[in-house]
């Protein structure tokens, strides 16, 4: 788990209680008690909420824990607006999807907000890309497996050719399992070039 996956959605909840209440990180790190860089390395998922910080954080925002908790998890109809209206796709043009189906679209939205921490992503390429990896790689291991099933039993094996009977082996090197003599005075196989 990262760091981001253990703050959420406390990080976000606390990012959107500030700009709701127009509050200046550097006033809510003083209030709480840590540097603004503390804060800044909170936000950014490079340092984990203290346990002990949150009630800190949930009282100088004069809100409940469960209130910062579901500002990072709740989106409102303006916070989903606003992050259409940050979309390269037009999504107020004329015919646009997000004007046609706004319910479809703000659940989009809303899933790929709760889902962008715990992803580490800023679109849903990256789980598109991984699915349909996984899914060919299952598809070829599957196809891999039946072919290998289907051909282990249906054909022999060819070793090569035919031992030559004609040929006298006296000994084999059992380490190399080279020939080292065949009844030759001279050591060499009957019809070879030492060279």
């Amino acid at each position: 788990m990262t760091i981001a996956e253990a703050n959420y959605p406390f990080d976000i909840g606390i990012k959107q209680l500030c700009v709701q209440k127009g509050m200046k990180q550097k006033y809510l790190a003083e209030q709480i008690g840590c540097s603004e860089q503390a804060l800044c390395d909170i936000m950014a998922g490079r340092r984990l909420i203290k346990a002990c910080e949150i009630p800190r954080f949930a009282k100088v925002l004069g809100v409940t824990i469960d209130q910062i908790e579901a500002a990072g998890l709740y989106m409102t109809m303006d916070e989903i607006r606003q992050a259409w209206s940050m979309s390269r796709a037009n999504p107020f043009g004329e015919n646009s999807t997000h004007l046609r189906f706004p319910a479809e679209m703000a659940k989009k939205t809303v899933t790929r907000k709760a889902c962008k921490p715990l992803i580490n992503a800023a679109d849903d390429s990256t789980l598109v890309l991984e699915s349909i990896c996984r899914t060919s790689d299952e598809a070829t291991d599957s196809r891999l497996d039946a072919e290998i099933e289907r051909s282990s039993s249906a054909h022999d094996v060819d070793i090569g050719e035919p031992y030559d009977e004609g040929t006298q082996i006296i000994d084999v090197d059992p380490d190399t399992g080279e020939v080292v003599g065949n009844g030759n005075s001279d050591g060499q196989a009957s019809g070879t070039d030492p060279y």
